[in-house]
Parts: structure tokens; sequence; C-alpha cells
């Protein structure tokens, strides 16, 4: 894939994603053109940063993924507990 074409699929999925303005919860709309799916947020994040690399636009990346206290569970992956509970093992 060139990179203006690929800078064409990361245009048509903000698109998309601007289609799914849907709530977070309720009674608090989601932030314009949020992903409803944190899968898709992933994939069009790391679709920009590829074609920023690739049209040698920049030479460092920082990514936050997310928050290291938050409850967030990645069921998308098979990670049913937070991701808090989960980086930080009590011992007993």
């Amino acid at each position: 894939m060139n990179t203006l074409s690929a800078i064409r699929d990361i245009e048509l999925q903000i698109e998309r994603a601007a289609a799914h303005n849907v709530q977070v919860d309720p009674g608090m709309t989601s932030p314009m053109g949020c992903l409803l799916f944190f899968a898709d947020h992933f994939k069009l994040m790391t679709d920009m940063i590829t074609v920023a690399f690739q049209a040698d636009l920049t030479r460092v990346v920082t990514f936050l993924i997310t928050r290291e206290g938050t409850p967030r569970a990645y069921r998308e992956i098979g990670v049913p507990e937070g991701h808090h509970q989960v980086s930080h093992i009590e011992m007993m």
C-alpha cells in the first residue's frame, strides 16, 4: 500500500468514527469522532503512526494506550480484568 492510499484509508476510518458518535456513559456524550470499540481506536492510531513513519514525517512517537490506573478490561484480547488490577500483583 502506498502512502497516499494509506492516508485515504485513515481518513475513511475517521469518517466512519464520526458516524458512530455514541453515548459513553448515561448523560455524557462521547467526544466527537470517538470510536465505539477500543480495537477500532487502536487500529486507527497505529495506522496513523505507521503512515507518519513511512512518510518520514516523524522519527519519534509516544502513544499512551490508557491511563495507568484505569479499570478498563481488554476483553477483545481475552483479558477480562482491569488494567490496574492485572498490572499490580498483590502478594500476601
